[in-house]
């Protein structure tokens, strides 16, 4: 098809069509194949009139329509006004009448009528779209999207790497710093949880004040945590045991698991950002 388009001159219409829209899109052009029947122009060189007309198959023809922004699609007909016989449609039937018929024009419409519009293509507006300027909207929204999620996951995240170091250096062998611990892990999971707890409050203050906040069912067991991080501070000779000790942990672990899961979705979300406001280490030493 090359061959008979650029050397030969002897390629049909549907040939030169096709190869000038081929090119046209590996240019980046938006380009449509249109197949149809030329027409003749009228004396005043305007489109032609609506109303009924005789066709014949040398009369189909094939061009390529383009769009333009503020007019719309525009016809550009590649093939040349001559062809040769290869390029030509089938032979035309013998007339009756002694008078040679005039060759039809070879293009479907001619060229000096070409007024921005086709007698098949009546012009609209079309949207071009700029690849280059889609493609840095497009780049851009990426990257801010990839922003917001990384900020999104580095928040939660980091909190709750901090949580995990802090639950580690709080349990420990020893069972008075265990069961000291225990109760700073339930001071801060209360704290996430929304509930704020004054400076100096004692065990059983904390006990009222979280039944108030999440309901009667979990005094009882601010109160055991309590009771035992109290007799390791203030029972120098009666320190808890390791079992004593153990349990209370096991206690506050279960306890914030079930505030954890009373709250809504919003304090949830809020839950996972926070950290806790008590010292890391029993003792008070070290960073929080």
């Amino acid at each position: 098809m090359i061959n008979a388009v650029t050397v030969d001159g002897s390629a049909t219409p549907e040939q030169f069509a096709t190869l000038y829209a081929m090119v046209a899109r590996y240019l980046g052009v938006p380009a449509r194949v249109v197949t149809g029947f030329r027409l003749a122009s009228t004396s005043s060189g305007g489109p032609i009139a609506a109303g009924s007309y005789d066709v014949t198959n040398r009369q189909a023809w094939a061009w390529v329509e383009i769009p333009v922004a503020g007019i719309g699609w525009v016809v550009a007909d590649p093939t040349p006004d001559a062809v040769t016989a290869p390029g030509e449609g089938p032979a035309v039937q013998q007339q009756t009448s002694p008078t040679t018929l005039q060759p039809p024009q070879a293009n479907a419409v001619p060229q000096k009528e070409f007024t921005g519009g086709h007698a098949l293509a009546q012009p609209s507006k079309v949207k071009v779209s700029h690849p280059h300027q889609l493609a840095v909207w497009l780049i851009a929204l990426l990257v801010a999207s990839v922003l917001v999620l990384v900020a999104v996951a580095a928040g939660p995240g980091l909190a709750a790497s901090r949580r995990a170091w802090r639950r580690h250096s709080r349990k420990v062998d020893d069972p008075r710093e265990l069961a000291v611990g225990a109760w700073l892990e339930l001071l801060d999971g209360l704290s996430q949880a929304g509930m704020a707890t004054p400076p100096g409050s004692t065990t059983s203050e904390v006990a009222a004040e979280a039944g108030s906040h999440f309901g009667p069912g979990v005094v009882d067991s601010v109160r055991r945590v309590g009771a035992a991080a109290d007799q390791a501070v203030f029972s120098l000779s009666d320190p808890p045991g390791a079992s004593r000790a153990q349990e209370a942990w096991t206690v506050q672990s279960t306890l914030r698991r079930e505030v954890h899961c009373s709250l809504d979705r919003r304090l949830r979300a809020r839950a996972l950002l926070s950290v806790g406001c008590s010292p890391r280490r029993p003792s008070g030493r070290g960073d929080r």
